[in-house]
This record gives C-alpha cells, structure tokens and sequence, in this order.
C-alpha cells in the first residue's frame, strides 16, 4: 500500500474563512449557493475581477442533501469552489 506521511494541507487566506462561513449559512438558509454580489460588501475580496461576473460562483457551497456539482481536475485554483454547507 502506498501511504503519504506528513502531509499538510495548504492554508487558508484568512479573510476567506468569513467568506466560506457566510456562503455555508446562506447555502444552510436558502438551499442555494449565494453569487458572489450577495455577499456583504465586508466579505467582498478585493480582487480587480470580482465586478466583471466572470467568478460570480468563486465561494460555491456544496449544500446538504443535493448532487454536489462536478469536481474539476485544477481544484488547486479552484480551492474556494468545494465547501460543504453542513446541517
């Protein structure tokens, strides 16, 4: 068998852990994953891209009880998109 010892998973921007908090309530609320111009405008990143829509979905939350969507192969740039809304 073929084990990996010692591995560390990467961290975590802290100002994202607000955002994943919020998109897990909401998702926990509404049964949806909220886009990104509903979030308040304090857990809005600061990124030059965030107004153009192209990343409306950049905090996904995988909710309870539905099909996960599609798990794509760079999840390393896509770190944001695989939370879990729990119950």
């Amino acid at each position: 068998m073929r084990v990996t010892l010692q591995h560390e998973t990467r961290g975590h921007i802290p100002d994202d852990l607000g955002r994943y908090m919020f998109s897990a309530a909401f998702a926990r609320c509404f049964g949806r994953a909220p886009k990104l111009m509903e979030f308040p405008e304090i857990l809005q990143p600061a990124h030059k891209n965030r107004g153009s829509g192209d990343f409306a979905d950049r905090f996904r939350t995988q909710v309870a009880k539905r099909p996960s969507t599609t798990v794509t192969s760079h999840i390393s740039k896509d770190g944001h998109y695989f939370r879990r809304a729990f119950r």
